[in-house]
């Protein structure tokens, strides 16, 4: 291991490099597209989390 921290690295991407990525549909990228903000990042795992809550959200 590098760093012997023990710790693993999450990767992070902008909003532009996930919207580009093929491992979302066209319905996940329009929604990523709405709830994404410019100029921040993400990890996979906030996206898919973020888009989880969106979709489960309750409407009134």
């Amino acid at each position: 291991m590098n760093g012997e921290s023990g710790e693993s690295v999450e990767r992070t991407f902008t909003k532009d490099q996930l919207l580009r990525a093929r491992c979302w549909s066209a319905r996940e990228k329009n929604l990523l597209d709405a709830l994404l903000e410019v100029g921040s990042t993400f990890s996979i795992q906030q996206v898919k989390q973020l888009a989880q809550t969106f979709t489960n959200r309750r409407v009134e």
